[in-house]
C-alpha cells in the first residue's frame, strides 16, 4: 500500500506548470490560462472577476489521498447581490487546493443564465469524470434544470455543450497535461458516483458493466443507494435521470436480457464484446 501510494504521489507530482496562453475559442471568445494564482481566496476572487467561468487547478490539501483537484465556477455568483450567501463556503473549498493555475473564459457576449448554468455544470462533469476525474471543491446539483429549460431551443443547448466540452478539453491538456487522478475522485451521491465507475470501467477494462456489477462496485466504495432496491435505483439513475440530463455522459444499452453501460467514446461493439468474454454465455 505504501509503494502503490508513492507511486501516486510521484505520478501526481509530475503536474506540469499551466502555461501562460490565450486561446481563441470562437469568435468573442477565449480562454486565458494563468500561471499565478494569488493565495488568499479574496484576492483569487478579484482574479476572476472580468471573466464568465473560471476554473482553479492545482492539488487537494484536505484529503487523505493526494488528489488532483480545482474548483469550477461562475464568476457572477461570488460578485452578484446574493454573494455573500456563498462567500463562506467558497473561501473553505479555495483553501482545500493549492494551485498550479487557473483558467479564464472570456465571452464578448454574456451567455443567457440558462446557458451558463448548463455550461459549467458540463464542464464540472467532464473534469470529474472522463476527463481527469478530478476531485473538485464543488458539485453542480441543478444541471438537470438547467438543460431541461435550455432543451427547448436545442441549437442554443448544442453550442452550450460543444463550448463546454471543448473548454474541459483544453483544461485537461493545458492545465494537467492530459492526467488523470490514479483513484476515482469522491463523488456528492450515489448517482455520481455510478456514472464515475461505468466511465472508469470503459477507460480502463474497455468493456461495459451491467447493473448488477455497478452496485457491487459502489458497495465497494462506501456508497448506499435509496429506492425499492439497490438494482433498481442504480437502473433508475443510469437508464433515467442521467439520460434526463439531455447530455448524458454514458449510454444504457439492452444486451442480452440486461441493461448494460459504457462511455460513448468506447464503441458499442468493443463494449459488448469484453462485456461478453468476462460473462461468456454458458450451454448452448
Amino acid at each position: 500500500m505504501a509503494q502503490t501510494l508513492a507511486a501516486a504521489q510521484n505520478h501526481i507530482e509530475q503536474l506540469p506548470p499551466v502555461p501562460t496562453l490565450t486561446l481563441g475559442l470562437a469568435p468573442g471568445i477565449d480562454l486565458e490560462f494563468v500561471s499565478d494564482v494569488p493565495d488568499s481566496a479574496a484576492d483569487r476572487r478579484l482574479a476572476v472577476r472580468n471573466s464568465t467561468l473560471y476554473a482553479i487547478i492545482g492539488h487537494r490539501t484536505d484529503t487523505q489521498l493526494p488528489f488532483l483537484g480545482g474548483y469550477v465556477g461562475m464568476s457572477q455568483a461570488l460578485h452578484s447581490t446574493r454573494a455573500g450567501i456563498s462567500w463562506t463556503h467558497w473561501v473553505v473549498a479555495q483553501r482545500a487546493i493549492r494551485p498550479t493555475g487557473m483558467a479564464l473564459l472570456h465571452c464578448r457576449v454574456p451567455p443567457r443564465s440558462d446557458q451558463l448554468l448548463v455550461l459549467e455544470s458540463r464542464v464540472i462533469q467532464r473534469l470529474s469524470t472522463d476527463l481527469g476525474t478530478l476531485a473538485l471543491t464543488n458539485t453542480h446539483t441543478a444541471a438537470e434544470t438547467a438543460a431541461g429549460r435550455l432543451a427547448k431551443r436545442p441549437r442554443a443547448l448544442q453550442a452550450t455543450l460543444y463550448l463546454a466540452d471543448t473548454v474541459a478539453e483544453h483544461l485537461h491538456q493545458a492545465a494537467l497535461g492530459g492526467r488523470h487522478n490514479p483513484w476515482p475522485a469522491p463523488a456528492p451521491n450515489a448517482r455520481e458516483a455510478a456514472v464515475r465507475i461505468v466511465l472508469r470501467a470503459s477507460q480502463l477494462e474497455g468493456r461495459a458493466l451491467d447493473t448488477t456489477e455497478v452496485v457491487e462496485r459502489l458497495a465497494e466504495s462506501g456508497y448506499t443507494t435509496n429506492g425499492s432496491t439497490r438494482w433498481r435505483s442504480v437502473r433508475r439513475d443510469l437508464t433515467r435521470r442521467e439520460q434526463d440530463t439531455h447530455s448524458p455522459r454514458i449510454r444504457a444499452v439492452n444486451h442480452r436480457a440486461r441493461v448494460v453501460y459504457h462511455a460513448p467514446a468506447l464503441g458499442l461493439t468493443e463494449a459488448l464484446r469484453e462485456y461478453d468474454r468476462v460473462h461468456p454465455r454458458h450451454g448452448g
